[in-house]
């Protein structure tokens, strides 16, 4: 009897499920003014899989709702889509308004849930303007990255002003699942012994995971199975998320009392950790279908199908395993499981965390006190974090903590969150320890991830520990004096010699002073003075002297140098002034007249000598100078002797040395030199009359070098030499640059800036920077100058006009340089066939020639032949100069300076080659190369065209097989065929054993054979046919005869044999007998043979219809045997060459005197004395 079912204590009926569905999370509600009429919210969104494959597997827990054919409710779900699988959110947007909403942007965000702000996806779609009181819905794919529980943040926005913006936000969940197996493979999970991937039921895919031996069978008693999941890594779990993180599935079946399916977890220690377990009967009979349960598991504040499962079991090699067992009991058909999901929070991967951090200001601090460095922190991640600032660097003494912007501290090991996108300031105070030293602290903050180490970001910074300021007052070393009734000037060095910069106030204090004297600061100095560290500057002061006061009077007053940033440091110092003697004196240029000109060297030294006069009543001392104006590059020096110390009326000298310019300009004006004395008594300075007269000499100065020139001179083109010509001198010049002892055969000429100069070339002065130009010179050498000869060649420069050079041995330069192989190779064709034919020849001849000075003998060349058709049997010749070299191979050339090569193909061309073939004799010189040492191509290439042919065949053939018979002819068949592009001539000889009589077409054959006459024949071949017979008038029997057809002029030749054998005569037979034939059946053969002749006449088109059929000589026997024609395939066509010889000459001379009498003009044209006798009666009767 099978048991109710027994579940795990979370687990009920899906009868008795109660969760709720999530419900979207509400906003007030708020209205703003004034109304537009639209009011826009989001009713809600639905969720299906994007691919109807990915919706068949993972439907059953999944949110979509209805499921076709399961009454599964609609609350009972455990996701809403897979990672990394696309599901598309229907979005359904109602417009609560009276008026037309505009265009609606609707957002969809997907946010985690274990983050304060992390977008898993974030995307925007358009819906077109709703109506008021419409709504309508648009679509939005997702893929989720994130396996967890997360919410849908989606928000609809109009272009339209909304007076309801709190019901535009819907937030809903939105789970997502990690792993889901449908039991439709063994492949990936370990099906183990007692377990089956069975057909009997199924949730889903056909298939299910049964414990058990199938529907109809139970299981085996003391049964352990196991289903066991592969290794998973799930280490990425978050430790304690706020929702249940778990595994779910579908079962059905029954087990008997003590038997039940455990699911294990795999802790980290490798043991299995005990998750639940199921057991009891849910459906035993699946004949009328099977039911089906899963959980419904009270977690977290939630209801769900997901078993939760602890933290620990979530790591890098997570494994969970479904173990049946059973016990002796008794035994069922075991449970069937299907659509095994596995759901976790996943933490976010560290590629969503980044950080940036920026400097915003650096107030630095002087030893002792606090300073500051305030940063932003940047999230450029995708992410919300806790970021960790560290203060590296910091020197062990000194002090450092951290506040906000606010001014509240706080612990940096505790963070800072930041969302993306948000800077989040702080400062560091730091405080260098009373012994810094001076300058910039390098040191550098480090913002690092809380949750992964490796992310982080470095953010130098230079921390100024900034310098005291020390004001130093230093009074002048000699006592500031002034004459009575005076006023006069003194300075007072003021210094700094802290490290700190800054402004210091000066302040006197007179109340030492008498009335009738005066101190002060003059006009011009400030009494704030910017003092740099260890910089000294002098402050001008001024003192009136009263006209009473009596010399050597001395009075006192208090100086005080106060620093503006910090008022305590300051320095006091009591400054002494007195009174002094009045003086009178004057000095005067004594060694020259000071209204005349003085004209000077460049580079030379000038001494001025003035004289002082004391033309007081008491001795005073005197020190002098020269002030000097418009000094430029002019060297003034101050005189060099003691103080003067003159006695009342006496007077002393001092000289003021001048250095002129080396580099002086003609007429340049001196420098003005006013003497100066000052009297050390009275501090009264006198000045003598001013001094402008000197001037600067002309002097010429004309410099050439070398800026760059060939080593080598090239002959046949312009050379270029470039010269710099300076002029040193201190005035304008003009200057002729020229070539010297140039030979007489070489050309030259100059140029500057591209244009060619004539005559001489003008220099300004160094100072107008037209003082030196660079010219070329154009030096070309003739063909005719020999390689590698050496030439020195002079190039001067020298000024127009008067005056001599200071320096002439610069005026010229010298080049040795040598003359350049030239190698110039050209080639051209010079000669070839204009056409060839078949049988024939053909040449191309080119000139190779070097028209430079040296041998060339980097070159060589590739003669080829090539055919178009490609033809074979080409017989081929090259030469150079006459000499044999091989083809298509490359040849070596040395070709003389001036000189050249000739090169020349000759091709023989075979019989066979077809007309109209097109020929290429080439010629490729290989290496050479252009102006700039670059490969050239050198070729040049003759086209010969095959348009004549020259082509006659002779076919001879016995027209009858065996032998002839007795007192008949044997008949032969002779045809030719002519191809030739011309009018062809022939001459057919025929030769046979002595006693033969030849003839054709009825005519005797003699020596000079048979002439016959072809038009061209290479469009249609043209055809003659020769009937020939050869009559056995005595000698062998059996023979050749020798056929031979020649053209008249030799070219084409041509011979063939035919063996001829005659029967023998009878025995009994006689001379009548013979001569009764001839006489007596003569008639009869010879109409037989005229009418066979007749016959081979009808198909010859070369015989027109009005032939003279008249007999041209003796009749001939004709065989009884039936004629042969001969076959085609013995033909022969003719030969150039020689005419073949035509035998020995047939004796005419009878061996006995027969026959009729001969005619008065004896026998006629072409018969012998043999065949008169024969036939000589019938001739003269007309028979024939």
């Amino acid at each position: 009897m099978r048991t109710a079912a027994i579940a795990l204590v979370m687990v009920l009926m899906l009868s008795s499920l109660g969760s709720t569905i999530p419900t979207a999370l509400e906003e007030p509600t708020i209205m703003s003014n004034p109304p537009s009429g639209v009011d826009v919210r989001v009713l809600g969104a639905t969720v299906e899989y994007t691919n109807s494959a990915d919706e068949s597997k993972y439907k059953m827990f999944s949110s979509n709702h209805p499921i076709f054919g399961f009454d599964r409710p609609q609350e009972l779900f455990v996701i809403d889509g897979m990672v990394n699988v696309s599901a598309t959110l229907t979005v359904t947007v109602e417009n609560l308004g009276t008026n037309p909403s505009g265009v609606i942007d609707v957002n969809v965000v997907l946010l985690h849930d274990e983050y304060s702000y992390f977008e898993i996806s974030n995307s925007t779609v358009q819906m077109a303007s709703l109506a008021g009181g419409t709504n309508n819905t648009v679509t939005v794919n997702i893929v989720p990255s994130y396996a967890g529980n997360h919410t849908l943040r989606i928000t609809s926005t109009s272009t339209v002003s909304d007076d309801n913006s709190g019901n535009d936000v819907r937030n809903q969940p939105f789970t997502v699942g990690y792993e889901y197996f449908n039991c439709d493979s063994s492949t990936v999970w370990t099906v183990g012994n007692g377990w089956q991937i069975s057909t009997d039921t199924s949730i889903s895919q056909g298939r299910s995971c049964h414990a058990g031996n199938g529907q109809f069978s139970n299981y085996n008693n003391n049964v352990i199975a196991s289903l066991t999941t592969p290794v998973m890594d799930l280490s990425d779990a978050i430790a304690n998320p706020s929702r249940t993180s778990g595994l779910s599935f579908f079962y059905t079946g029954s087990t008997a009392v003590n038997d039940k399916l455990t699911i294990f977890g795999k802790n980290t220690f490798g043991a299995w950790s005990e998750v639940g377990s199921i057991s009891g009967t849910i459906d035993s009979v699946f004949t009328d279908g099977a039911s089906w349960q899963t959980f419904s598991v009270n977690n977290k504040g939630h209801n769900s199908p997901l078993i939760p499962v602890a933290s620990d079991l979530f790591h890098s090699t997570s494994q969970f395993k479904f173990e049946f067992s059973s016990d002796a009991s008794g035994t069922d058909m075991g449970f069937y499981i299907d659509d095994i999901v596995i759901v976790y929070d996943q933490k976010v991967r560290s590629s969503e965390y980044n950080v940036s951090a920026r400097g915003i200001s650096t107030n630095g601090a002087t030893p002792g006190e606090w300073g500051s460095v305030s940063l932003e922190i940047i999230n450029t991640g995708n992410i919300s974090e806790l970021f960790i600032p560290r203060l590296e660097g910091l020197p062990p003494s000194w002090n450092a903590y951290f506040t906000r912007p606010s001014g509240t501290s706080f612990d940096p090991l505790a963070g800072l969150t930041v969302l993306p996108g948000t800077p989040v300031a702080f400062n560091i105070n730091i405080q260098p320890d009373s012994n810094a030293s001076i300058g910039f602290q390098q040191m550098n903050i480090r913002i690092t991830s809380s949750q992964y180490f490796d992310v982080y970001t470095d953010l130098p910074v230079q921390f100024l520990v900034k310098a005291d300021r020390i004001p130093v007052i230093t009074p002048p070393s000699i006592r500031p004096s002034c004459p009575p009734s005076y006023t006069c000037t003194f300075e007072v060095g003021l210094s700094n010699e802290g490290g700190a910069t800054d402004v210091f106030d000066l302040s006197t204090d007179m109340s030492s002073i008498p009335n009738e004297w005066s101190v002060g600061l003059a006009w011009t100095q400030t009494s704030s003075v910017l003092i740099r560290p260890n910089e000294t500057v002098q402050a001008l002061f001024t003192m009136t002297v009263p006209a009473n006061a009596a010399p050597d009077t001395v009075v006192d007053f208090d100086l005080t140098l106060q620093a503006q940033n910090d008022s305590s440091r300051l320095d006091i110092k009591t400054i002494s002034i007195s009174a002094s003697m009045l003086s009178e004196a004057s000095v005067a240029l004594t060694n020259t007249d000071s209204t005349e000109k003085q004209y000077v060297e460049a580079g030379s030294q000038v001494v001025l000598r003035y004289t002082i006069w004391n033309n007081a009543s008491r001795q005073d001392i005197f020190t002098m100078r020269a002030d000097v104006a418009n000094e430029g590059t002019w060297t003034v020096h101050q005189p060099s002797r003691p103080d003067a110390v003159l006695n009342p009326g006496k007077s002393t000298t001092f000289e003021v040395v001048i250095d002129v310019p080396e580099n002086a300009q003609a007429n340049d004006r001196g420098p003005t030199i006013t003497p100066v004395i000052e009297s050390k008594r009275s501090l009264m300075e006198i000045q003598g009359e001013p001094y402008d007269g000197l001037r600067v000499l002309t002097t010429h100065d004309v410099q050439m070098s070398s800026v760059s020139s060939p080593t080598k001179l090239t002959p046949g083109i312009p050379n270029e030499i470039i010269v710099r010509i300076t002029n040193n001198g201190n005035g304008p010049t003009d200057v002729n640059v020229a070539p010297e002892d140039l030979p007489s055969t070489w050309d030259w000429w100059l140029s500057m800036d591209g244009e060619n100069l004539s005559g001489p070339i003008a220099l300004s002065v160094s100072y107008d920077l037209e003082h030196e130009k660079d010219i070329s010179m154009w030096i070309l050498l003739p063909m005719t100058e020999a390689a590698g000869e050496l030439h020195t060649l002079q190039l001067g420069a020298h000024h127009v006009g008067e005056g001599q050079d200071l320096q002439p041995s610069d005026n010229t330069i010298e080049l040795v340089m040598s003359t350049d192989s030239i190698r110039i190779p050209s080639i051209e064709l010079s000669d070839q066939s204009e056409s060839t034919m078949a049988g024939g020849g053909m040449f191309a001849q080119a000139r190779l020639t070097n028209t430079g000075n040296a041998v060339e003998t980097r070159l060589s060349v590739k003669a080829t032949v090539s055919s178009s058709p490609p033809l074979p049997g080409l017989l081929t010749f090259f030469t150079v100069d006459g000499g044999d070299r091989a083809v298509a191979s490359e040849v070596p050339l040395m070709v003389p300076a001036g000189g050249g090569l000739d090169l020349r193909l000759d091709v023989l061309i075979p019989d066979n080659a077809p007309l109209n073939t097109r020929f290429v004799l080439r010629f490729d010189i290989i290496g050479a190369v252009d102006e700039n040492d670059l490969p050239q191509s050198m070729t040049v290439e003759a086209l010969v065209m095959l348009n004549q042919q020259r082509s006659v065949i002779l076919e001879p053939g016995l027209m009858q097989a065996g032998p002839i018979p007795h007192g008949t002819s044997a008949m032969i068949q002779i045809n030719q065929t002519s191809t030739s592009t011309m009018n062809e001539n022939t001459v057919v000889t025929l030769s046979g054993e002595e006693g033969w009589q030849i003839s054709c077409d009825k005519r005797l054959v003699n020596a000079s054979g048979v002439n016959v006459a072809f038009p061209p024949g290479h469009l249609t071949p043209q055809s003659n046919q020769l009937r020939c017979e050869v009559l056995k008038m005595s000698g062998p029997l059996e023979g050749e005869l020798d056929i031979e057809a020649t053209t008249v002029d030799g070219y084409l030749r041509s011979t063939h044999v035919l063996e001829i054998s005659f029967e023998a005569p009878p025995a009994e037979e006689t001379m009548s007998t013979t001569t009764l034939i001839g006489g007596g059946i003569g008639a009869l053969v010879f109409v037989a043979g005229l009418l066979f002749i007749l016959r081979g006449r009808a198909n010859d088109e070369d015989v027109p219809e009005s032939a003279d059929m008249r007999q041209q000589g003796p009749p001939v026997s004709e065989s009884t045997n039936e004629k042969v024609v001969p076959n085609v395939d013995t033909a022969v066509p003719l030969q150039a060459g020689p005419p073949a010889s035509t035998g020995p000459p047939v004796s005419t001379t009878p061996s006995m005197t027969a026959g009729p009498p001969l005619p008065e003009g004896g026998l006629p044209a072409g018969w012998t004395q043999e065949q008169w006798e024969y036939y000589g009666q019938q001739y003269l009767d007309g028979t024939l």
